[in-house]
């Protein structure tokens, strides 16, 4: 598993002169954000709205697993999720993509120390649907939280994101 934090510290990550201001646990809390290569991150597959189709799709294809895993270690998720994302609103994420190939991102998103995007699914689309139509890296601006999805309480805490 892999530590933003760390890739940060390691270089590997860029810390951007932007802060945001996020209430997490009822706290108001100022975050760093980063600029994030989008081969570090992937999505969250407990994200209610793309439940649905996820729900519909493992229904039509019992014998696929869907760990959440890095590009590198499995592209087939962060691709399933992508055409979740990119068909709940076509027009919509048509329209996304064209005002961040065109501004850039400006809105940052939230992400966890491990990589899931938990705020920000259809920035995070656009990005990886322009990286792959120019082949030009592109980057993911986000704060990092030090939440553990698989904990409860963080569970719970990381919904008001």
């Amino acid at each position: 598993m892999i530590s933003l934090k760390k890739l940060a510290a390691d270089g590997l990550i860029k810390l951007t002169d932007a802060r945001r201001k996020y209430t997490i646990d009822g706290v108001q809390r100022l975050e760093a954000i980063y600029r994030i290569p989008l081969k570090y991150l992937y999505y969250n597959n407990q994200n209610g709205r793309i439940s649905t189709a996820l729900q519909k799709y493992v229904s039509g294809h019992p014998e696929v697993v869907l760990n959440p895993a890095l590009d590198d270690e499995n592209p087939e998720y962060n691709d399933l999720f992508e055409s979740f994302i990119f068909k709940s609103n076509e027009q919509r994420m048509k329209a996304t993509q064209e005002s961040i190939s065109d501004r850039g991102q400006e809105e940052p998103g939230v992400v966890l120390d491990d990589g899931r995007v938990i705020d920000g699914n259809r920035r995070f689309t656009a990005l990886r649907r322009i990286q792959k139509s120019k082949g030009i890296e592109q980057y993911f601006e986000a704060a990092i939280l030090d939440f553990d999805i698989t904990n409860s309480v963080d569970k719970k805490n990381n919904q008001a994101a």
